[in-house]
């Protein structure tokens, strides 16, 4: 599953290669955070939290989950694609129609915290899901979305503020990838051994910052592929480092094993069952 085991031959090389810039780190890298996570768990290791903002409910309810106690930096993810049928495929992505309407009725939530506010993040892996969403009889576009994408920015820049930045994350960075317009920056998913090679392909496509993704959860045995995880972090932390373009670490994930469901063998770094990748999510610090 997405390579973590592919490269234990390998883990620590990017490391070694880099330990001699590391000397002259200068604190580019100033977020660090958990997709989609807001526990107080995480606090003593993280600088930002995510908040998923839902279209569906009253702003006060989607206001309830947000801890005023909290001085970590907020990534909102507002909830302006539907994620189902659409009139090519069984899944994936549609612009709300009452997008607009949805920032106007939450803006006075992102308003009252805009002092803490890192960004807004409009969609995971669109280029994926749009692998996936088309007729039978046409081809693939893995672009399909960035239209929306784009005016998804727009509103967020026209209600919420221009100066808020606005991301997306890829999961692959394929030969025929654009990145949408309107955009602020951009996450990379950076889970398998090809992580280095997919990072200096979005590099090429876009002058925007980064977020690098690294994995901190597993699929499978989580004794065999601790140590190998664990090992990936420290390696794109430390890479990281020596790039200015990355920014920030947006790590996935921090909550929660799932023994029950599907194939029964999913492990987060927060779920127990990983302890050297917890103490590797543990060590991530933004400071030289």
């Amino acid at each position: 599953m997405l390579g973590l085991a592919g490269c234990a031959a390998c883990s620590g090389a990017v490391a070694k290669r880099t330990l001699v810039s590391e000397a002259v780190y200068g604190g580019h890298v100033t977020e660090i955070g958990a997709w989609l996570d807001s526990s107080r768990q995480t606090a003593s290791f993280t600088t930002f939290v995510t908040y998923w903002l839902s279209c569906d409910e009253a702003a006060a309810s989607v206001a309830a989950q947000i801890d005023g106690r909290e001085s970590r930096r907020i990534l909102w993810f507002p909830g302006l694609f539907d994620y189902g049928p659409t009139p090519r495929s069984l899944n994936g992505y549609t612009l709300r129609r009452d997008a607009d309407a949805c920032l106007r009725r939450l803006e006075p939530v992102v308003r009252k915290y805009r002092a803490r506010t890192y960004g807004v993040h409009l969609a995971d892996e669109p280029e994926a899901v749009a692998w996936n969403d088309h007729a039978p009889s046409e081809p693939p576009n893995v672009n399909q979305y960035n239209a929306d994408l784009t005016i998804a920015a727009r509103l967020v820049h026209d209600v919420w503020g221009r100066d808020l930045d606005v991301s997306i994350n890829v999961g692959s960075v394929p030969a025929d990838l654009a990145i949408p317009g309107g955009l602020n920056r951009i996450a990379l998913e950076a889970y398998g051994v090809d992580w280095l090679e997919n990072l200096r392909k979005l590099e090429a496509l876009t002058p925007l910052p980064l977020l690098l993704m690294p994995p901190a959860f597993v699929k499978g045995d989580p004794q065999t592929q601790d140590a190998i995880v664990a090992q990936r972090i420290r390696d794109e932390f430390a890479y990281a480092k020596t790039d200015p373009r990355v920014v920030g670490l947006y790590w996935f994930l921090w909550c929660c094993d799932d023994e029950t469901t599907g194939t029964r063998d999913f492990h987060a770094a927060g779920g127990g069952s990983l302890p050297l990748t917890e103490a590797a999510v543990r060590a991530l610090r933004t400071t030289p």
